[in-house]
């Protein structure tokens, strides 16, 4: 019993020392964003990205970046289209949350502290340290009841971040938001 105890004044510990907004940002059931993605990459240069982010529970996403690049999750697949090229590639969900850690955090928080270990950096900055080879560290700047800033540096070396403008809790979305419609005239590759 003592030592139940102590497991449970220890995790409550930890939980107290992480910033705030953490703990009320891994339960929203739903959230929504517009963002800016900066990279800087020694190959491509400095790229700047805007867009926006739709995220409920259950798996479901939806990345809309202003260029046309679509992202949407239903909960079992993820559909990535590209306009430009006019082809869509479908994915397995669970597979692109092993192959893409990070996305565990916008999409089944339930699931990140398998692949991630949370550090507080300071009073609202928590650093993300993987739990698994090959992840990077990421650093997550927030306020309120959200994440604002993620920096981390990925596979090629080049530095992202990711800056989350108006993050809320919106009113419940429409099915529809996560569910993709191939265009016409366009391509399904991949499953």
């Amino acid at each position: 019993m003592k030592v139940a105890a102590f497991g449970f004044a220890a995790a409550s510990l930890a939980a107290q020392s992480l910033p705030g907004w953490w703990r009320p940002m891994l339960d929203a059931p739903r959230f929504e964003s517009r963002f800016i993605q900066t990279s800087q990459s020694q190959v491509f240069g400095n790229l700047v990205k805007k867009g926006r982010i739709e995220a409920a529970q259950g798996g479901r996403l939806r990345v809309s970046y202003d260029e046309g690049l679509l992202l949407v999750a239903d909960g079992a697949n993820l559909i990535q289209y590209d306009p430009d090229t006019r082809t869509a590639q479908r994915m397995d969900l669970g597979q692109a949350l092993l192959d893409t850690p990070l996305l565990n955090l916008l999409v089944a928080p339930e699931r990140f502290a398998k692949t991630y270990k949370v550090e507080r950096v300071s009073a609202d900055t928590v650093r993300l340290v993987p739990l698994q080879k090959d992840l990077p560290t990421m650093e997550v700047q927030g306020s309120g009841r959200f994440a604002r800033v993620l920096r981390w540096t990925d596979a090629s070396g080049a530095k992202q971040e990711l800056r989350l403008l108006d993050p809320k809790v919106p009113a419940p979305f429409k099915e529809s938001r996560f569910q993709f419609k191939l265009p016409q005239g366009a391509t399904m590759v991949g499953n």
